[in-house]
């Protein structure tokens, strides 16, 4: 599994024009780790926090600003704890996450990026 760093490292290389950030929001339909998580029956709910990650490129293309996103929620992090900190790589999906944010911002460039393209397959070549 690569990391999120990883990626950005490669990317700022592959494709400099394109921005790579994780959002972080809290999850308001995650309501109860004891009912969202499997082994968390005795944990108290007041204890744990859900997130949610959105993973954003982004890239200006004419002018324009153009974005692609990938999203993941109910990621649980005990109260206090900031999870662009205690947990930078989603849990492991920040890779994968990345990828399909680069792939979904590929397809609202109407005639393509060359730049994200070539991207793509080398971060799919060097870092998977």
């Amino acid at each position: 599994m690569k990391t999120l760093e990883q990626l950005c490292g490669a990317l700022s290389v592959a494709a400099p024009s394109v921005s790579i950030e994780t959002i972080w929001k809290h999850d308001l339909d995650s309501y109860d780790i004891r009912k969202d998580c499997d082994g968390f029956e005795n944990e108290d709910p007041d204890d744990w926090r859900a997130w949610f990650a959105e993973v954003r490129a982004t890239v200006i293309e004419k002018g324009v600003l153009i974005t692609g996103s990938s999203y993941l929620s109910s990621i649980w992090e005990r109260v206090g704890e900031n999870p662009a900190e205690s947990n930078p790589d989603i849990s492991g999906y920040a890779f994968d996450m990345a990828v399909r944010a680069l792939t979904d911002l590929l397809e609202q460039l109407p005639n393509g990026n060359a730049e994200i393209t070539n991207a793509l397959k080398s971060l799919n070549t060097k870092l998977k």
